[in-house]
Formats: C-alpha cells, sequence, structure tokens
C-alpha cells in the first residue's frame, strides 16, 4: 500500500493537495488504484477543507477480482466566534460493489458496516475553565477545559440515525511535543437511548 503526492502547493487562502495510491490487499487478489484531490481554504476566523477520494478496480486492466468503483466525498468547516467555535462536517460513502464494507459510528450508535451512506455532524463548543497550568516532572500540561454540544445524523439505506448530546474536552500536552484530548460524553439517540462513553483522541 502507498500513496504519492503528484501536486502539492500550499498558499493563501487556497492550499491543494493531488496524490495517487494502490494497494493490493484481501491475500492478493485485489488490486486498487486511488486517486484523491484535498482543498484547503483558510480564512481569519474560517476554516474549509474539501476531500474527494476515489477507488477503483479493474479485473482487465488491473487484475483485481472484481470491477469496482467507490467514492469518499468529504466537507468540513470551522467557524471561529469569540471564545467559542462552530463545526460542520458532511461525509458521503458510495461503494456498492465493495464486499468488504465501510465501518460506521456516530456517538450515541453501535458500530455499522456500509457501503451507502450520508453522515452529518454539527457542533457547538468553548471553553468552560481556563487552566493553563502543569508539571514540570512529569512533563503534563493542561490547556482549556471545554464544553461541546453536538448532533450526528447518518442516513443509511432505508434508514436513518439522529443523536444529539454534550462533551467535556480536557486539552493536555505531555512530553513537549504530544498532544492528546481525553473526552467524557452523553449521547442520547431518537430511539431514546442514553450512552456514556470515554474515548481519547490524539
Amino acid at each position: 500500500c502507498w500513496k504519492y503526492p503528484l501536486r502539492y502547493r500550499i498558499s493563501s487562502p487556497l492550499s491543494v493537495w493531488v496524490g495517487m495510491g494502490a494497494r493490493e490487499f484481501a491475500r492478493f487478489k485485489r488490486r486498487e488504484l486511488n486517486p484523491s484531490l484535498s482543498l484547503l481554504l483558510n480564512f481569519p476566523k474560517t476554516r474549509i477543507k474539501v476531500l474527494l477520494d476515489y477507488s477503483w478496480e479493474r479485473m482487465k486492466e488491473l487484475g483485481s477480482a472484481i470491477d469496482r468503483d467507490g467514492m469518499e466525498i468529504g466537507l468540513s468547516l470551522r467557524r471561529y466566534l469569540k471564545d467559542s467555535e462552530v463545526g460542520f462536517r458532511l461525509k458521503g460513502i458510495y461503494d456498492p460493489d465493495n464486499p468488504e464494507r465501510i465501518r460506521l459510528k456516530i456517538r450515541g450508535y453501535d458500530e455499522l458496516k456500509v457501503n451507502k451512506t450520508v453522515t452529518l455532524s454539527v457542533e457547538y463548543g468553548r471553553p468552560l475553565l481556563k487552566i493553563r497550568r502543569g508539571f514540570w516532572n512529569p512533563n503534563l500540561f493542561f490547556e482549556d477545559l471545554c464544553l461541546s454540544l453536538f448532533t450526528d445524523a447518518a442516513f443509511l439505506e432505508g434508514e436513518s440515525q439522529l443523536s444529539g448530546g454534550i462533551e467535556l474536552q480536557q486539552e493536555v500536552g505531555a512530553l513537549f511535543r504530544y498532544k492528546m484530548v481525553p473526552i467524557l460524553g452523553l449521547a442520547c439517540n431518537k430511539e431514546g437511548k442514553t450512552t456514556i462513553y470515554f474515548q481519547l483522541k490524539f
């Protein structure tokens, strides 16, 4: 498996990344080409990212076990306000010929395996407590404790999922270079099920 940048340009406000990947998998029975495009728009208080990812398999041209065309599209937007931020994420997957389904999970639900779906997430976050203190030995630094409100949705074949909730996120720096965010969350889905969860983001 490899991925190579064909073109990479960093500029203001638009940065562009064009790449080509390839992999051999499923016990060397399948071969895939994976062209991709990423666009990043940076403005003083707004950040927009667009991702296009295409998967191409052919029995004749590549010697793969199947013919397949798959696509993944992503759009994210972050808008920084006074002492807060608003985030929006949209993701679409269309890969109907892939026998290996893609794992999908939104907050408040169990993991699913799908090959056609659209997901949407909207978040609002703000600092709850500005700690900004730490320890020299061991090297740990606690930044802001943030409160986030969110709504997640997934639209599948013949059904949909919808949840909302709240998260506490603590920004932590360690060993002068590593950053992580422990998250404690509570999510309630449209079926009325409430879930309390913990996760660690790096």
